[in-house]
């Protein structure tokens, strides 16, 4: 009962970190896309 009980919270925990990086991540592409068009490279 434990495991089940622990399971649950452990997994949200996991997702949560997981929707912030994906966050992170989209954040620094829309950046680098505004940034790249102005720069010459």
């Amino acid at each position: 009962e434990n495991l089940l009980n622990v399971l649950p919270s452990s997994i949200d925990d996991f997702s949560q970190q997981f929707r912030k990086r994906i966050q992170h991540a989209q954040e620094r592409i829309t950046q680098r896309l505004t940034v790249t068009p102005d720069s010459p490279t």
